[in-house]
């Protein structure tokens, strides 16, 4: 039997991303999690290796760990990466209207994750404090159902916004940077 050392802090232990950027590469992985059911630590080790070493041949990996994964930077690393190995598809239902309304937006995630199959909405948004990408897993008419990277569970359609933040809605979802992602047709197997 040990026991703890007593230890004198006065301070919380630093969790995953308080020092670095890289929610853009988890949630990554974690979109491949959801649409998968599921996703095995070697193969989520890989997966996320992989999309490290392709970012860093287009930026430094301190930029990155500093600064984040910018959005130009998520859809290459995706396609290269995760599509081919996991057999997903991403999509982009929001590029070309990027000024679309929260309830519009809304209902098209609860329509896009409700059609059933493996299916994961990843996003970028902001907030007074920070800029994030998540993974939603689950839409509701009031929430969003997150694997997060940083541990948060969901997001309050009350408190989210496409527009402008203000002191009510303090979420700023990204139409423009946000992913449907979803298993790709079965692949066609090689002859012997």
């Amino acid at each position: 039997f040990h026991t703890r050392p007593s230890m004198n802090i006065n301070y919380l232990p630093y969790r995953q991303g308080y020092l670095d950027c890289l929610c853009g590469i988890y949630s990554m992985v974690n979109a491949t999690a959801v649409v998968r059911g599921s996703l095995d630590i070697d193969s989520a080790k890989y997966a996320y290796l992989a999309a490290l070493r392709k970012l860093m041949k287009s930026v430094s990996l301190v930029y990155v760990m500093d600064n984040g994964l910018t959005p130009k930077y998520f859809a290459p690393i995706f396609d290269a990466v995760f599509i081919p190995r996991f057999n997903l598809v991403r999509e982009e239902p929001f590029i070309n209207n990027p000024q679309i309304g929260i309830d519009e937006y809304w209902a098209e995630l609860e329509r896009f994750l409700g059609e059933g199959g493996g299916r994961a909405v990843a996003v970028h948004f902001h907030n007074p404090i920070w800029e994030h990408w998540t993974v939603i897993g689950k839409a509701s008419h009031k929430t969003l159902w997150l694997s997060d990277s940083a541990r948060r569970l969901y997001l309050r359609r009350a408190f989210c916004t496409t527009d402008k933040c203000d002191s009510k809605r303090s979420t700023l979802l990204l139409p423009e940077y946000t992913y449907f992602i979803r298993e790709g047709p079965p692949r066609k197997k090689k002859p012997p």
